[in-house]
């Protein structure tokens, strides 16, 4: 997220309402052009994704969790709703990464008993 926000250069929305002004200047390295992907909403959904992955009964509770994040970051006037968006499309292709990885590698634990000693141990 952090070497995506530069490179795009979203404009934050309290531009749009002070300056009127709205859109991308890449490779911006100001506060106030930092604002796709939302930082705050990447790690909501990576939390929530990572632990949907260990705790598959707690996934609805869990997106809750990520989406009551998102939206806040919308109402406070820090993002647009496409930033929060784009924020949980990294989470979850970063989680989806991570995962594959460890399944490769063998590291994965079972649904049941994410903590099972019988398997591969994670670390």
């Amino acid at each position: 997220t952090d070497i995506i926000k530069p490179l795009l250069g979203r404009m934050r929305p309290k531009l749009l309402g002070a300056d009127g002004l709205y859109g991308f200047q890449p490779f911006t390295f100001h506060a106030d052009w930092n604002s796709m992907p939302s930082g705050h909403s990447t790690t909501g959904f990576a939390v929530a994704f990572a632990l949907m992955s260990l705790f598959p009964r707690w996934r609805w509770p869990l997106i809750v969790f990520a989406i009551a994040i998102a939206l806040s970051r919308v109402m406070v006037n820090a993002h647009f709703l496409s930033d929060v968006i784009g924020g949980a499309v990294v989470a979850g292709a970063t989680v989806s990464g991570i995962k594959y990885i460890f399944d490769c590698k063998g590291w994965n634990c079972t649904a049941s008993d994410p903590f099972s000693h019988e398997k591969k141990r994670i670390l």
